[in-house]
């Protein structure tokens, strides 16, 4: 076999559709996360609080690019140095005392940005909420005596299958748009299968972590789930304001790190919220 044959053989193969390509490279970089999240989770302590905090920090930073109109670095790096603050005091006097810190720090930017003209001082203030609130909300989860582990896991679990659930059903049903101003390709059909699929996670939780009311728990994922969808909707709106389609480019094949934790930023807050008023309901 001569090589002008092997190249005409290849010239004459079909080329890799660039949507293939694209979802390959979404499967390697959310396995990879995914498996560097997971360890983490499973260490537990000061392993999973500098991958929160580190994750924090770099989803702040794609969000002060996003909504800050001025390329000075004060703005960027400033509220950027303060953010690890508020989940460390948490994790060592308690989510009130972080709750607390945060309200202090994003106030104080505010007033400061607003002296200095700055621009977007309200979004440089709010973004430490956006972001520090989770931060505090899933250590505080995963700090939770026995139960830590499993809460962390069940609520990663739940976030995950929603957005798996939701793209599947949405491509494979289509239909009605959801918010077609904000987001065209999101359906009813992809929210009604992202719900499902996390309401099968609130029940396997429950036979795999012996949770006393399955029911509740089911109900729970779903309401997760619901959330979740709503902060992707409410990222896709910040991003469609300034006029861009992804955060960064970061993760190949996902764009920016608050792309593919908008509902996890959204969610954690009412996971940690959840656990404090169902512990007793859900027999955790």
């Amino acid at each position: 076999m001569n090589s002008g044959s092997v190249n005409g053989d290849m010239a004459r193969w079909p080329a890799v559709p660039e949507a293939a390509r694209n979802l390959a490279a979404r499967a390697a970089s959310a396995v990879v996360l995914g498996s560097v999240f997971i360890a983490a989770v499973l260490a537990g302590g000061a392993w999973f609080a500098a991958i929160v905090i580190a994750g924090a920090m770099a989803s702040f930073h794609e969000w002060s690019r996003l909504t800050s109109a001025s390329a000075a670095s004060v703005d960027r790096w400033g509220p950027l140095a303060v953010l690890p603050a508020p989940p460390l005091l948490g994790l060592a006097w308690g989510p009130a005392a972080g709750l607390a810190l945060i309200v202090v720090l994003s106030a104080a930017i505010y007033a400061l940005f607003r002296v200095l003209r700055r621009a977007a001082p309200a979004y440089s203030a709010f973004g430490l909420v956006y972001i520090g609130v989770p931060a505090l909300s899933i250590l505080w989860l995963r700090d939770q005596p026995e139960v830590g582990l499993g809460l962390v896991l069940w609520f990663c679990a739940t976030i995950w299958v929603n957005d798996i659930a939701a793209y599947a059903s949405g491509r494979t049903i289509g239909g009605p748009r959801l918010a077609p101003s904000i987001s065209p390709a999101k359906t009813w059909a992809g929210f009604a299968g992202g719900v499902a699929g996390a309401v099968g996670i609130g029940a396997l939780a429950s036979w795999l972590l012996g949770w006393g009311q399955p029911l509740v728990a089911m109900l729970l994922g779903g309401g997760l789930a619901g959330i979740a969808q709503l902060g992707d909707l409410f990222e896709s709106a910040i991003k469609r304001q300034f006029g861009v389609k992804d955060s960064s480019g970061l993760i190949p094949g996902h764009g920016g790190l608050l792309d593919r934790m908008d509902g996890f930023l959204a969610a954690a807050p009412m996971a940690a919220l959840i656990y404090g008023i169902f512990r007793e309901p859900v027999g955790w």
